[in-house]
């Protein structure tokens, strides 16, 4: 505990916008903030809100930074972490359950993160809650792949079952067997993060997800924060409108949004997969049939 009374929280991806939000909202606050990063030359240090800056090791490389985070949970250095990231949310996850860590770093139980940072266990997830997604294989050969190619339908998508271990890569759309052929090899599980291993052995093989292609489709994300007691808080909307690369990339630029017939649902399946914490539910949307299926849920910003 800082000697403001409030606990200090870790930030890190100082180099990304989530990191410098993070940093600038909670130091409004006057909350006690510690930015973190591999670099010296991040943008978020430079901000008049932060107590301290120090450097650590890259978030990317989740073995080695789970180590070092369990060794400054342990000094006492740290109380809560920010989740900025999947790569932030699954390492602070994994220092969680070290056994020499005996409190709570205010993230979700790790069963609800790994349900949304594992893409098989999301799709799972969302049967057990009974919200709609895309119809999603995981094989673990080619011969597999193909298979569920046929099951699900042209065009797929062959998508990392995570981005732990796998990197950034958001997937590519197959639109014929033989490019499916081509496409369902394993990725290599980077060094740095075998750690992402114990929990899906076979996570270099990509999932094979149902594509839908319709004019008219929009990408509605919620965003909001579960307390502890079920109650839901800061619950807002928006409509992504460009996205890079096309297709499948990440959202580059957002409008604000009215609340969808779906949000409840969304926000309900956000509660009843992840439990407590910050979540943003990313959700297809057909404004001419009202169809609606889930893509995403982030345990972060």
């Amino acid at each position: 505990m800082s000697r403001r009374g409030l606990p200090t929280v870790a930030v890190f991806d100082a180099a990304l916008p989530p990191g410098l939000a993070f940093a600038r909202s909670l130091g409004r606050r006057d909350v006690p903030t510690i930015v973190f990063g591999h670099r010296p030359d991040v943008m978020t240090r430079r901000s008049r809100f932060v107590d301290a800056f120090e450097e650590c090791p890259t978030v990317l490389w989740s073995d080695e930074f789970t180590e070092w985070l369990v060794d400054r949970l342990g000094r006492g250095d740290i109380d809560l972490v920010a989740p900025t990231s999947d790569y932030v949310a699954f390492n602070a996850a994994e220092a969680a359950t070290h056994p020499s860590i005996d409190r709570d770093l205010g993230l979700p139980p790790i069963d609800g993160l790994l349900d949304c940072l594992f893409k098989d266990r999301f799709a799972r997830a969302l049967d057990r809650v009974g919200l709609t997604g895309h119809h999603t294989r995981a094989p673990t050969t080619t011969a597999d792949a193909i298979d569920a190619v046929e099951a699900v339908g042209l065009p797929v998508v062959a998508k990392p079952r995570s981005h732990v271990g796998v990197g950034v890569h958001r997937g590519d759309v197959v639109r014929d067997l033989d490019e499916a052929e081509r496409v369902f090899t394993p990725h290599e599980v980077d060094e740095h993060s075998r750690g992402a291993l114990r929990h899906d052995p076979e996570l270099g093989w990509p999932l094979v997800q149902e594509y839908v292609e319709r004019r008219g489709l929009e990408v509605i994300s919620i965003t909001g924060y579960l307390a502890r007691d079920g109650a839901v808080h800061g619950v807002g909307h928006s409509r992504k409108t460009h996205q890079w690369p096309p297709g499948l990339g990440i959202g580059i630029r957002f409008e604000t949004a009215d609340a969808q017939p779906f949000t409840d649902a969304a926000i309900d399946a956000a509660r009843q997969i992840l439990g407590h914490g910050i979540f943003e539910i990313e959700v297809q949307f057909d404004p001419s049939t009202g169809d609606h299926r889930a893509i995403d849920l982030h345990p972060r910003t």
